[in-house]
């Protein structure tokens, strides 16, 4: 019996600069941040934003000694381009977490977003002359919360 073989790319790919291949593919200019408050940028880096959080998750790493599952504090930094047209170019990871299971889950949940809504004209023509796209900067931030009722048990 035959198995399907998937077309998809390797998510492991993400790691590395240009990583879902021809480099930046004409995207120039300094990163917008996807925190943003500029105007101009607002609502469509919300979608951006909100499309990248339904495809993060939070995943625990086991303690080598233990072996039980603990969720730490970490934060990382990706930039990634995305097309005129919503496609992602690249993704690179700028600055690394220490935990390479969290800085995957972040490069993954942008890979498994796209593609994004199609970038609005007025933001194109914000863009370094000649761009295809537009660079976007985000930081990635895993946190723990406790509450002093957990800390009294």
């Amino acid at each position: 019996m035959a198995t399907a073989r998937s077309s998809a790319p390797d998510l492991r790919s993400l790691r590395t600069p240009g990583g879902l291949g021809g480099g930046r593919g004409g995207i120039e200019g300094d990163p917008i941040s996807l925190d943003s408050v500029d105007p101009k940028f607002g609502e469509y880096l919300a979608r951006i934003k909100q499309k990248i959080e339904a495809n993060w998750g939070y995943p625990c790493v086991k303690d080598n000694v233990t072996r039980e599952c603990q969720y730490k504090n970490a934060a990382l930094v990706i930039e990634f381009g995305i097309l005129k047209d919503g496609h992602v170019q690249f993704v690179e990871l700028r600055r690394s977490s220490g935990m390479g299971i969290y800085d995957d889950y972040a490069l993954n949940a942008i890979k498994l977003s796209t593609p994004f809504p199609e970038i609005p004209r007025d933001i194109m023509l914000a863009m370094k002359k000649g761009s295809t796209g537009m660079p976007i900067v985000a930081t990635f931030t895993y946190t723990v919360e406790t509450s002093l009722r957990n800390l009294l048990r």
